[in-house]
């Protein structure tokens, strides 16, 4: 049987800080239950161990012609950042999450909906399939640079994203099992491999800030957490109107770790080295 969560949580949570994006809105990404628990899982169901890459690198306005399609399931690597592989089947949910903005993108910008040569028919110099896979590379990117800080700070021992494909496999059988003996699962009844990976980040983003707030790479002093509040006034207000530092102070070191944290991906994401495999991105069909 499926037992419904019920966690205890603050009255106000800070959001996690967004990727830069083009100016238009995307969604809200699901955050799902169990805390460390992918983690252990990951680090125990292979000895392939946890790390989200991502990629980032440019993809030319128009991808060169040529070479066969290659599978969504291919774990042939399309990017590599800093040396952390990102191989198709992980660049494909990032594809997927900027589908639906891709389409906006295009709507707002020159009036265009879906047809069935839209991935292909060039608008302002560039298609939606070369314009999807840059932004899908740059996204990517930043979560592979936040997975190599993980690891460098203690957060993961490393990752693969064959060794997440075997804990995610783990993660559903168990479940499968549980719900086959009657047992209480407390989530979801399976994962869809999108979701397990979108929770895996959530986690490794959140322990990843506690762990370098621990460390002293963000200092959230109290004239640092003062100075956040006085400039972004705004962000801690009630029904009532403004609230006082003094009252807010734990939401906006929420705030103010997270903005720290994302600064701090962005940084070395500029610093990175990126090298991206032209050929593998040409044979990636959207469509």
């Amino acid at each position: 049987m499926v037992a419904k969560q019920s966690p205890v949580r603050p009255a106000r949570k800070a959001p996690i800080a967004p990727v830069r994006r083009p100016p238009v809105k995307r969604r809200t990404r699901p955050r799902l239950w169990a805390g460390a628990l992918a983690l252990a899982l990951l680090a125990g169901a292979t000895a392939l161990t946890l790390s989200l890459v991502g990629g980032h690198g440019s993809a030319s306005a128009a991808a060169p012609p040529v070479t066969p399609s290659i599978s969504p399931d291919s774990l042939a690597t399309v990017e590599t950042v800093d040396g952390a592989a990102l191989p198709v089947r992980e660049y494909e949910l990032f594809l997927s999450q900027d589908r639906a903005e891709t389409f906006a993108y295009f709507q707002q910008h020159d009036g265009v909906g879906d047809s069935a040569t839209f991935w292909t028919t060039p608008h302002g110099g560039q298609t939606p399939t070369a314009y999807i896979k840059r932004v899908a590379l740059a996204d990517a990117t930043n979560a592979v640079v936040q997975q190599v800080l993980a690891t460098k700070y203690g957060v993961v021992s490393g990752f693969t994203y064959a060794g997440f494909l075997e804990a995610w496999q783990a993660q559903n059988a168990s479940r499968a099992s549980a719900l086959a003996a009657n047992q209480v699962i407390y989530g979801p009844t399976s994962y869809t491999e999108s979701d397990y990976f979108t929770y895996v980040s959530d986690q490794m983003s959140e322990q990843l800030q506690t762990t370098l707030t621990s460390k002293g790479v963000i200092k959230p002093t109290d004239a640092a957490l003062e100075s956040y509040y006085n400039t972004h006034k705004s962000q801690f207000t009630s029904s009532g109107g403004p609230v006082s530092f003094g009252e807010e102070k734990s939401v906006v070191q929420q705030y103010y770790v997270q903005a720290a944290s994302t600064t701090l991906v962005a940084q070395q994401t500029k610093q990175a080295t990126v090298h991206v495999d032209q050929s593998v991105l040409a044979a990636i069909t959207i469509s």
